[in-house]
């Protein structure tokens, strides 16, 4: 993102645990829950954030504990091979680009100005 930032919500537990696998994402457990559960419910959250010309992407894993009806959403950091949390989207595009196939890629085409 251009001097702002943005969010994308994924959730499903297979598309949680691919992207995951894609990624080397992990997280601590979610209380009542083991680490690393797709739980019902849950979402992954990358929320990238633009400042001093850099892009830092974060990771979250969203769930709810159904203790109550309130549907309420807990949240635990998602960590990177890095152990972290955060990284730069430079980073987050080379942990993609080493694991993606480049042939499944289909890019869109430059719009003409």
């Amino acid at each position: 993102p251009q001097g702002g930032g943005g969010s994308l919500y994924v959730g499903h537990d297979t598309n949680l645990d691919g992207l995951s696998a894609l990624l080397g994402l992990g997280w601590p457990a979610a209380p009542p829950y083991p680490a690393n559960t797709t739980v019902p419910g849950g979402m992954l959250r990358l929320t990238a954030t633009a400042a001093g010309g850099a892009t830092a992407v974060c990771a979250s894993f969203l769930y709810t504990r159904f203790e109550d009806a309130s549907g309420g959403m807990a949240e635990v950091d998602a960590l990177f091979p890095t152990g972290k949390p955060c990284i730069s989207l430079v980073q987050l595009t080379q942990l993609a680009a080493a694991v993606v196939d480049k042939r499944c890629v289909r890019l869109p085409a430059p719009s003409a100005s």
